[in-house]
């Protein structure tokens, strides 16, 4: 499987990096090549509804959302919202989520926010009709220390995260793949 985990934070310290960092190492243990796009290492436009969309990392990103199995998210939460960036990454790539399986990692202060994923999923879910996978893994500033992830259940939660996302890639796969399946196909973009 070909998966792509993007971190979406833009601070030099993110808790939601250090998850994205981990669940790349899960999946790779379950045997999936995998690859971490970090937006603090990708000049991408603010999105102005014309010329941003001709930016040749605006092109890169989509190609690699496009190209993946599953991706995953792992963003920031301000203010009981995903962080900006995150924003913009959905608005710059649009139709390259089509149909695509989508995994939700967030980081905030407190436990407060925990539902603030959510909006983010409904609109990939019914914009782009992404899957976009139950379990959601939330942590809080608590659960990072001296720039790791220090909260075991969290570590867990990721691994397992890492396993649903590859099962389902893996079966979505298999039942395209399948002669008995050719007049129902469901590969991304068929609809």
């Amino acid at each position: 499987m070909n998966q792509l985990v993007i971190s979406c934070s833009l601070s030099p310290t993110s808790h939601s990096a250090l998850m994205a960092n981990r669940l790349v190492n899960e999946l790779r243990k379950v045997g999936d090549e995998t690859e971490l796009v970090d937006l603090r290492d990708v000049s991408l436009p603010f999105c102005d509804g014309n010329a941003s969309y001709d930016d040749t990392n605006v092109a890169m990103l989509s190609a690699k959302i496009e190209a993946a199995h599953a991706v995953a998210l792992a963003m920031p939460i301000y203010y009981y919202d995903v962080g900006g960036a995150a924003r913009n990454l959905i608005a710059m790539t649009g139709s390259s989520w089509k149909e695509q399986i989508v995994g939700l990692l967030g980081a905030a202060g407190g436990r407060s926010s925990y539902m603030s994923l959510m909006p983010i999923g409904n609109s990939l879910m019914l914009d782009f009709r992404c899957i976009i996978l139950p379990r959601f893994v939330y942590a809080t500033r608590q659960s990072c220390g001296n720039g790791k992830l220090i909260d075991a259940a969290i570590q867990e939660r990721l691994g397992r995260l890492a396993g649903d996302m590859h099962h389902f890639a893996s079966c979505l796969r298999q039942f395209n793949d399948s002669p008995e399946n050719s007049s129902q196909k469901c590969t991304k973009g068929s609809r």
